[in-house]
């Protein structure tokens, strides 16, 4: 299994053909599809059925396209810190560094401001940002000390349930009390604020800030496994143009990537879930963290609704 079959299997089943992901990377059609036949064999199972139409995945692949999204993104992040390692000025002295670690875009929103107002004071502020794809994630990373600071979106009832575990080592800081939406392309719209009520995966947990969930009056155009996870914003918007699927996510999040007349969001009723957006550290943090934590809190107040 290499890394570059896994980035095609990705895109075919975000542009929904091999022929359009080899036009889209500049390759031919036989050379995308004789890679992904040899990682069928290696895995000895078939990812998606062709058809004239376009591919239609099978179960088993859409656990590998779920596997590859987690793959990428870890590649994506190891990259990064291993590009921040190379760009670190010469004179560390000079220089102080704030690790963040986030799975959070709606708190993404915020940091380029507070970097600018950062360096705007003190020329020698260094960011190192790793991205994660789930809350749990970031915990480690702060609970091992691996960064200074963890950003997260996560629904309030779990954080809830976290809060005694979190709390021995880690101090939580409430940012934001968000609500979630459900978001869907408007063709799939019924006109009802009971369509949330199609969804079939709305038992599972609210986990991740974006959340493809199946619609059951379009199974058959959509995956047949309960959630997949993703923190990119174009990927949710081709998968509900694409292939019938409803998207949950923020308000905040609804307000700064899809808020346009193509969708259409609808509270959350299945619980009335409400989100916190978070940030963790360690006790007795250091001036650089208090500093930043005061002025994240403070943008993110301000970019509320």
């Amino acid at each position: 299994m290499r890394m570059k079959q896994l980035e095609y299997l990705v895109d075919i089943m975000q542009t929904g053909s091999i022929t359009n992901t080899a036009q889209r990377l500049f390759l031919s059609q036989q050379a995308v599809s004789k890679s992904i036949r040899q990682l069928e064999q290696e895995l000895g199972c078939d990812l998606f059925i062709r058809t004239k139409a376009g591919v239609k995945f099978t179960e088993k692949g859409q656990e590998v396209v779920a596997f590859a999204l987690k793959v990428l993104e870890e590649e994506k992040s190891l990259n990064e810190r291993l590009q921040a390692i190379d760009e670190r000025p010469k004179n560390s002295d000079a220089v102080y560094y704030i690790d963040l670690c986030s799975a959070s875009s709606v708190t993404n929103i915020a940091l380029p401001s507070i970097i600018a107002e950062l360096n705007a004071k003190q020329k020698s502020v260094f960011f190192r940002l790793a991205v994660a794809n789930h809350f749990d994630s970031v915990i480690e990373h702060v609970k091992n000390e691996s960064c200074d600071i963890g950003l997260m979106t996560i629904n309030e009832a779990e954080l809830n349930r976290k809060l005694p575990e979190i709390q021995e080592n880690l101090q939580v800081d409430y940012l934001v009390r968000d609500e979630m939406m459900v978001v869907m392309d408007k063709r799939f719209y019924t006109g009802s604020v009971d369509s949330t009520k199609q969804m079939s995966c709305y038992r599972s947990s609210i986990r991740t800030l974006y959340n493809i969930l199946t619609i059951d009056s379009f199974r058959e155009q959509t995956y047949n496994a309960s959630i997949l996870y993703s923190n990119d914003a174009q990927f949710h918007r081709n998968m509900m143009r694409n292939v019938g699927s409803m998207t949950m996510m923020s308000g905040l999040d609804y307000q700064y990537y899809f808020n346009d007349k193509k969708y259409v969001a609808l509270p959350f009723k299945n619980g009335e879930v409400s989100v916190i957006h978070a940030a963790l550290y360690r006790k007795n943090p250091e001036a650089k963290v208090r500093n930043f934590i005061t002025m994240l809190r403070r943008i993110m107040y301000e970019i509320s609704p």
